[in-house]
């Protein structure tokens, strides 16, 4: 709006030589309405021009504040969650640390799978099995003799076994006997608990084994 109002008042020193505008009253001869609305139409369009500057500088500082502002809150926000991350390293850190003092193994069952998504690598040793041969059902038929404590109890460990294989029970306390490749003989003590899912069912066990030979 503010380059018609300019032009609009260029073009009325134009039609100063335009005889067939003489007739017009404003557009005609220089005359004082002429004079008057050329001057109008250029400070109109010229405060016009200025004003949509000042906005959009204005627009400009405001979205650079703004940009600033969230840079600040972007860094903020990568600073609070290295501060976490560090802090979950240094817990797991210390968990890590004191299973591996207890002589503990850990490991994860997958019930989907039915199979191990995680276990220490001294297990290994512990049981004589390679990384190939390690399977959920192999550990669970190298026990010789078990013995559960808490709920299962005086439940024969046949039935108890049988209820694991078919995932109707997914943690235990139990204690047994097994042979390890090397043949060297082992009691193991097997502690697990249920891992429920965002579904609301358990959907893996996670355990600690520890050689209480």
């Amino acid at each position: 709006a503010g380059s018609i109002f300019v032009i609009a008042s260029q073009l009325l020193q134009v039609t100063d030589d335009l005889a067939f505008m003489n007739a017009w009253p404003i557009f005609g001869k220089e005359g004082t309405a002429h004079i008057a609305a050329r001057w109008i139409f250029l400070l109109v369009g010229l405060a016009l021009l200025l004003a949509s500057l000042y906005f959009a500088l204005l627009t400009t500082i405001r979205a650079e504040s703004a940009l600033k502002r969230e840079r600040i809150e972007l860094m903020g926000e990568v600073e609070r969650r290295k501060q976490l991350t560090d802090a979950l390293i240094e817990q797991d850190n210390v968990y890590r640390a004191a299973i591996t003092q207890a002589g503990a193994i850990p490991y994860r069952i997958d019930w989907a799978t039915k199979s191990y998504t995680f276990y220490d690598d001294r297990i290994y040793k512990l049981t004589g099995l390679g990384p190939d041969d390690l399977t959920f059902d192999r550990l669970q038929n190298m026990a010789e003799e078990t013995r559960y404590i808490g709920p299962l109890a005086g439940l024969p460990v046949d039935e108890v076994r049988h209820l694991i294989d078919d995932s109707v029970i997914r943690n235990w306390h139990r204690e047994y006997r097994l042979r390890a490749r090397t043949g060297e003989e082992k009691w193991i003590s097997d502690s697990s608990v249920e891992v429920v899912g965002s579904n609301g069912f358990v959907v893996e066990t996670v355990g600690l084994m520890i050689d209480i030979t």
